[in-house]
């Protein structure tokens, strides 16, 4: 998660929205975010993408990351500097196959 600390109104959201195949849950939250070209390295260890600035050691993601992949699922980032990130994720495999939803 990006740092909250900093806004005169802090939130987190936490959320699903639906999808053809598997529930992507997703939070969200209103903090220091970050560029989006930089997402990808989110999920590596120790990576820290605003340095000392912040408190951690750069593990969590990575850690998030292991335990999606592990449940069968996936995990991605969004983020505007100054504004925000959310973190999407899914678990599992899709609760029905693909042409069920179409039938």
């Amino acid at each position: 998660m990006t740092d909250t600390r900093h806004q005169a109104d802090p939130r987190i959201e936490v959320d699903v929205c639906p999808d053809v195949v598997r529930r992507v849950l997703f939070v969200r939250d209103n903090g220091v975010g970050f560029e989006p070209a930089a997402a990808s390295a989110l999920f590596q260890p120790f990576h820290r993408l605003h340095g000392s600035a912040y408190d951690g050691s750069g593990v969590g993601l990575s850690i998030v990351r292991r335990i999606v992949e592990r449940h069968g699922g996936e995990v991605w980032a969004n983020g505007i500097p100054g504004a925000g990130a959310t973190f999407f994720f899914t678990l599992g495999r899709p609760e029905r196959p693909l042409q069920e939803h179409f039938e």
